[in-house]
């Protein structure tokens, strides 16, 4: 099965969390020592983000593929000199008015009468930066690797499938992610050893069931 899909909305960022912070240029550091340090660019903001998606998904027996692609375009209002901003969503160093890819890679084993999902998830990020527009002309290096890597286990449970039912498919899983690849989150700025751990719940159901 091969899905397309699109999203624009209008975000609103409220200068808390430090959910969204501007930075000179791709070469910034953006690193959460930095994001937390940075207390004046702690400002409230909004814009708009369009994503473009694609997903791809395979069975094979008892093993199940799935990809799960989106290209980003960010247009948010950032500080005067403000040429990228993190994402703190996807852990990018986002290029303002301009694009980044990311994929999530599932490749899952199904059992147990569908109930049970077990694999390995691959995520991988990268942002395209116009050398015109998005690196800090002030900086010596006009260069910036900013791509990321990361891998784990996946594994959810789906504890019953009811066709029709308002309340159906009640599912949790559990997601465990290393970075392999991140300008600082391998040892520079925050320890390789340290996780990306995500628990979550999930269900469908029918408002009007058909008989």
């Amino acid at each position: 099965m091969l899905g397309f899909w699109a999203t624009l909305q209008f975000v609103q960022y409220f200068g808390t969390f430090d959910l969204m912070q501007g930075f000179p240029g791709a070469q910034s550091d953006f690193s959460d020592r930095a994001i937390k340090a940075n207390t004046a660019n702690r400002l409230p903001t909004n814009g708009w983000e369009l994503t473009l998606g694609a997903t791809f998904q395979a069975k094979v027996a008892f093993m199940v593929i799935k990809s799960a692609a989106r290209l980003v375009n960010g247009n948010m209002k950032l500080r005067d000199g403000d040429r990228i901003y993190y994402d703190q969503f996807y852990d990018v160093g986002a290029p303002n008015n301009g694009w980044f890819f990311t994929n999530d890679l599932d490749v899952l084993y199904q059992g147990f009468e569908n109930k049970l999902v077990a694999g390995a998830r691959y995520t991988f990020t990268t942002p395209f930066y116009d050398p015109t527009r998005h690196y800090d002309p002030t900086a010596m290096d006009q260069t910036a690797d900013n791509a990321m890597h990361r891998v784990g286990p996946f594994l959810g449970y789906t504890f019953k499938f009811e066709d029709g039912a308002k309340f159906n498919t009640p599912t949790v899983f559990l997601l465990v992610q290393w970075w392999v690849k991140h300008r600082f989150r391998t040892g520079v700025d925050t320890s390789a050893a340290l996780p990306l751990m995500g628990v979550g719940f999930q269900m469908t159901g029918d408002f009007l069931p058909i008989k």
